[in-house]
């Protein structure tokens, strides 16, 4: 089981084709307990001024 903090650094183990594989993540929102438990994200580095919150699985996110 990984355990993921508020404010850790993450990204996708496995990203998408169309997706960038060094996008950068921080952990918003830790939601629930183990494997099944869901992560908000904030993506960094995006030129957004508000930038989206996505909420992913925790077994998707590997810590950099």
């Amino acid at each position: 089981m990984k355990l993921l903090k508020e404010g850790q650094i993450v990204k996708f183990h496995t990203p998408m084709e169309d997706e960038d594989p060094n996008q950068l993540y921080v952990v918003k929102e830790v939601k629930g307990i183990g494997e099944d438990a869901r992560i908000d994200i904030l993506a960094l580095d995006t030129g957004l001024t508000f930038p989206p919150i996505d909420t992913v699985l925790i077994s998707d996110l590997v810590v950099v």
